[in-house]
């Protein structure tokens, strides 16, 4: 399993330096860098457009990449000849489509649902397990009596409910999905089935966090527009004009992405496959740290239907407990540390180690240990289950 681990990092390592030995002005001593992401991913911004003139369209850069614009927060499209690398079915002549990408993930989403609100009457179905901050934007606009528009999100505990609904529906439905806890291969397969059963599907993505080998080198979000050719002269219309009024809406809030945010090794043909494989090898870890945790059976968790972490839960509900609970965890991550092992204290997952999070659920009414377990070796794994174990019966 090492030996998988290894030969899956050296490539990731040579697909992040490739776009180095563009030129000996920005490539360095490479030897210096080729082990750390973090020096890696410094020397790729260093790289990117930085000086964009506000008032006037880029050339072309390093990354084949130009924005189109005259007034840079309004109509800030990017034109990215590699976006085909990242976005699923772009090259599927059955299938229209348009993507854009926004200046994080959330800001995609945030801008999506408040362009529906603020041109249409519209009632997002969803469950409600979805994302903290979606279901605050939801709480403060939904309207009961709106079109129906069905929203699933991919860091939901069980996905299968929602599908289960839209696939045993009508035709017609407007499918909203945020797919950033899906690989690239998952998102194609579920995007495909959708417009086959016959819905328009807007896909938001926050590429952060499965899109970047580890570097996070940029925060970076996508909206895709999907529809079969097929589809009805009436369905393409209502798509036209989400689509408009969405784009509009991005300019009023200027979240337009910039150049400097693609990262340069999206060029890479082996991008998506190494990309695929890292996510593979994540969902692996945390499924075996699953098992260790139902071999000990000493903590109640969750491991949702994605697999990219384990959520522990803790019963304790008041504010004294939460801060007791965060100052253990602080605690148990620094004495991991101190013995070498690859662990922070940190929000997200995707990572090359990994990252524990406290918070309180208020929708489970429980106090929550996120831990999400990196693409690490292996071995690690189960050290650092069983010492979480013995450290929550004995210490906390």
């Amino acid at each position: 399993m090492s030996s998988d681990y290894w030969h899956r990092r050296n490539q990731e390592l040579e697909i992040l330096c490739m776009p180095l030995h563009c030129g000996d002005s920005t490539s360095g001593a490479l030897s210096e860098v080729k082990s750390d992401k973090r020096e890696i991913r410094k020397r790729l911004r260093q790289m990117s457009c930085n000086n964009l003139d506000l008032t006037a369209p880029t050339e072309k850069n390093i990354l084949d990449c130009s924005f189109n614009y005259e007034y840079q927060r309004y109509d800030g499209i990017i034109s990215y000849r590699y976006s085909s690398n990242i976005i699923p079915l772009f090259n599927d002549k059955r299938i229209a489509k348009r993507t854009f990408f926004t200046s994080s993930g959330m800001g995609g989403i945030s801008s999506f649902f408040i362009s529906l609100f603020a041109y249409g009457r519209y009632n997002i179905r969803h469950l409600p397990d979805i994302y903290f901050e979606t279901i605050d934007i939801l709480s403060r606009f939904n309207r009961k009596d709106g079109m129906p528009v069905y929203y699933i999100d991919s860091i939901q505990i069980d996905t299968d409910n929602s599908f289960l609904e839209l696939f045993n529906s009508s035709n017609n439905r407007i499918v909203v999905l945020d797919t950033t806890c899906w690989s690239y291969n998952q998102t194609s397969e579920i995007i495909k089935e959708l417009l086959g059963q016959g819905h328009i599907c807007i896909a938001l993505r926050s590429h952060t966090k499965l899109d970047m080998l580890g570097t996070e080198y940029s925060k970076l979000g996508s909206v895709t527009y999907y529809i079969s050719k097929s589809s009805k002269h009436e369905q393409i219309e209502v798509m036209k004009e989400m689509l408009s009024n969405h784009m509009r809406m991005i300019g009023h809030l200027g979240i337009w992405a910039t150049p400097d945010a693609f990262p340069a090794f999206w060029r890479d043909e082996r991008f998506i496959a190494a990309s695929t494989n890292r996510t593979i090898a994540i969902q692996k870890a945390n499924r075996m740290a699953a098992k260790t945790l139902i071999e000990q059976n000493t903590i109640p968790f969750v491991l949702p239907a994605h697999s990219l972490f384990i959520l522990l839960q803790i019963f304790e509900k008041t504010n004294d407990a939460t801060k007791k609970l965060t100052a253990f965890i602080e605690m148990f991550v620094e004495k991991e540390k101190s013995l070498g092992l690859p662990i922070r204290r940190a929000t997200g997952f995707g990572f090359d180690d990994v990252v524990v999070d406290v918070y309180y659920d208020n929708q489970a009414k429980k106090n929550i240990v996120r831990i999400a377990f990196g693409d690490i070796p292996f071995e690690f794994i189960e050290i650092i289950t069983k010492d979480l174990q013995g450290a929550m019966y004995n210490d906390y």
